[in-house]
């Protein structure tokens, strides 16, 4: 899209957070939901992924989770973001692969929005 043209149809924009030479990774977790009825009754089930993240170098880190965009389904669809609960834990350096004796570093909890982050 031209500049010119953005400027036009977003009226008003801001960037909340630049990072200079910033590094990215992801990791994309697939639901276990595969029509629309399993969805709509998805808090039956506690769904949950654990993932092992390394973290090689010291500094600022974001971890982010994004649920699929409600914008890109059809309006009569019905869709509802899940609520979404994000725990990072540090792993005890004694007890590798398990949760026994890790310590919490950041936790945030969100009600039915498409976006979370966790920053340390």
């Amino acid at each position: 899209m031209d500049f010119n043209d953005f400027k036009d149809v977003y009226g008003f924009w801001s960037v909340n957070k630049y990072i200079d030479n910033g590094k990215f990774n992801y990791q994309v977790m697939t639901s276990i939901y595969t029509n629309n009825k399993q969805f709509r009754d998805r808090y039956k089930n506690n769904e949950y992924f654990l993932t092992k993240i390394v973290t090689r170098q010291k500094g600022m880190h974001t971890f982010a989770v994004s649920q699929y965009g409600a914008r890109l389904l059809n309006r009569n669809s019905n869709y509802k973001y899940a609520n979404c609960v994000c725990y990072l834990v540090k792993e005890n350096p004694n007890q590798r692969n398990t949760l026994f004796g890790c310590s919490m570093v950041e936790a945030k909890i969100t009600r039915q929005d498409r976006d979370t982050y966790l920053e340390v």
